[in-house]
């Protein structure tokens, strides 16, 4: 069986019920990109992983999508650096099926984002650390899924941060409805391919 790594920022966003198992770890690398870039290296060097999946929170980009919205990455981006990310396309399909999700770009930023004005165009979700794992994903050449799911819409306009935060903790429960039933799927999807 394939050495699954789930990758989530924060211990709220661990599926519930999760049981790491022989070939299944779950790496928590806490907020940001350097937190990332540290955990996710030093865990690469010391376990072998032939899939990751990172789930988690993020935010909406548009109105179009509402809390608990999946998000599946196909591009990553920071700054002006953008990564394609190669789809497991036969996992996707049958995830299709059996949950709602929509496939689109996610936006990686230093910090909390509390208004839309420096996303950039076509992006639906943001957060603070897919960007990083994906780069670290395709440097060490580790098939990866991201499914983000939305706990905010970000504001058209800034609001202040607290306000923001606020936001996401009164949706965590609804949103970690959509993590619990995407892990779910996702680990009988891998353990049986």
């Amino acid at each position: 069986m394939k050495k699954i790594l789930l990758i989530v920022t924060m211990e709220a966003e661990i599926p519930d019920g999760f049981k790491s198992e022989r070939d299944i770890s779950v790496l928590v690398t806490g907020s940001g990109m350097i937190n990332v870039e540290k955990k996710l290296k030093s865990f690469l060097e010391r376990n072998d992983v032939d899939f990751i999946v990172c789930t988690g929170f993020c935010g909406g980009t548009t109105d179009n999508f509402g809390i608990g919205q999946l998000i599946v990455a196909n591009q990553a981006i920071y700054g002006q650096k953008e990564i394609k990310l190669a789809i497991p396309k036969k996992m996707v399909k049958r995830l299709g099926k059996m949950i709602n999700l929509k496939i689109e770009k996610i936006q990686s930023f230093d910090h909390l984002v509390t208004s839309r004005d420096k996303i950039k165009k076509g992006v639906m979700a943001v957060d603070m650390e897919v960007y990083k794992i994906a780069q670290i994903a395709k440097e060490q050449k580790i098939p990866l899924i991201i499914a983000k799911v939305i706990s905010d819409i970000i504001p058209i306009t800034p609001v202040i941060r607290a306000e923001q935060i606020s936001e996401i903790k009164k949706n965590m429960v609804s949103a970690k409805t959509t993590i619990n039933l995407f892990w779910e799927i996702a680990k009988n999807i891998l353990k049986t391919s």
